[in-house]
């Protein structure tokens, strides 16, 4: 009988354990696409400001989110896997992105925001 128990009680805690991940990882990605959101919102005011915005490769990218971003609306430089948001463009529009949770660019789990703005931008 306590064979049978601990087994039942093993599947259980499995069970939820297998449960609550799946929670995590929807929230990382619910979160990842708020933050991609503002982001690409603020990226967005900025041109329409007639701001230049300084996009162009990923290092300066990151240092542009720390400096303009980082505690703003809860938006981090950082994805909630721990890698930086990146920019990349595509038919000549500039779109952020997050690696996702397997933390690599190019992958089938990598999560874009909507389309921000024709690229013309400088680089710094």
């Amino acid at each position: 009988m306590r064979l049978l128990t601990n087994a039942i009680f093993s599947a259980i805690v499995g069970s939820i354990g297998a449960v609550s991940l799946s929670t995590l990882h929807d929230v990382q990605r619910r979160i990842a696409i708020i933050q991609l959101k503002s982001i690409s919102h603020y990226l967005k005011l900025k041109t329409l400001s007639g701001e230049e915005i300084p996009l162009f490769d990923d290092k300066n990218f990151k240092k542009f989110l720390m400096e303009n971003m980082d505690g703003a609306a809860g938006v981090n430089h950082l994805d909630p896997w721990g890698q930086p948001y990146s920019l990349t463009t595509k038919n000549s529009k500039a779109i952020v992105v997050s690696a996702g949770p397997d933390k690599k660019l190019q992958t089938d789990d990598d999560i874009y925001s909507e389309s921000i703005f024709k690229t013309h931008y400088r680089a710094f």
